[in-house]
């Protein structure tokens, strides 16, 4: 392949993941246009610093299976949720914690050689 076929094909290719995440965003434009405003990335649609009942709306809306929840890696009390599905990634990103969990700091062991200790954030729920 010539150095121009190699470039042509690399924009092909460009064109045909933008072409698979605008049909899947026409595919879901109602459930989309009925939940706070989101931001896109790549291939990840992003809802931003949600309160709780609006991550659980997001979640329903989009029936993604598995939601995965991490503590937010800043230094505010926020988790993130993150679901993917058909190519496409749905990110809750630095929402409210559920209200019946909190964030707390505990030590945990590094099984290293010389042992060590570590302070990690983790959610902690009642």
């Amino acid at each position: 392949m010539s150095n121009s076929q190699t470039l042509i094909q690399e924009i092909d290719d460009t064109i045909a993941v933008q072409q698979r995440k605008r049909a899947w965003i026409v595919e879901h434009a109602e459930v989309i246009d009925g939940l706070p405003k989101a931001t896109m990335h790549g291939c990840q649609i992003d809802f931003d610093r949600l309160k709780h009942d609006e991550i659980v709306r997001v979640m329903m809306a989009f029936k993604m299976g598995r939601w995965n929840k991490s503590v937010n890696g800043a230094s505010e009390d926020r988790v993130d949720y993150v679901a993917t599905s058909d190519d496409m990634t749905i990110r809750c990103w630095s929402g409210e914690p559920p209200p019946h969990c909190k964030i707390v700091e505990v030590d945990e062991v590094v099984p290293a050689q010389p042992e060590t200790t570590r302070s990690v954030r983790k959610l902690q729920c009642a």
